[in-house]
């Protein structure tokens, strides 16, 4: 569509708060940031300008609805699942503590 979607300053700061001990909130970050950007965009339909827009910035609204969406997706996917898969991932993350190695994973 050709509109730019900046991120505000104070996106950095949200950055800064981030739980960054466990691996699997990490991933997470560049999802949600373009969550954000695509939340911004929806909404920018609602607006009755009818001025062709080239540039928007993600404003706290489009962050707090895109936590609200997302929120439940998140934690469930991080809740350890028994099987395969929990396994290799308990097998993962004790592999990036015996490296010391943030790379793991």
């Amino acid at each position: 569509m050709g509109v730019e979607i900046a991120l505000p300053k104070w996106f950095d700061e949200v950055t800064d708060h981030l739980f960054v001990e466990d691996l699997r909130v990490r991933r997470y970050d560049p999802a949600f940031i373009e969550a954000c950007r695509t939340v911004c965009l929806i909404r920018s339909f609602q607006s009755q300008k009818s001025a062709i827009v080239t540039s928007l910035t993600v404003d706290f609204s489009d962050f707090a609805i895109t936590a609200l969406i997302f929120d439940h997706i998140f934690v469930e996917s991080l809740r350890l699942r028994k099987g395969v898969s929990g396994s290799i991932r308990d097998l993962v993350n004790s592999l990036s503590f015996l490296t010391d190695s943030k790379n793991v994973g």
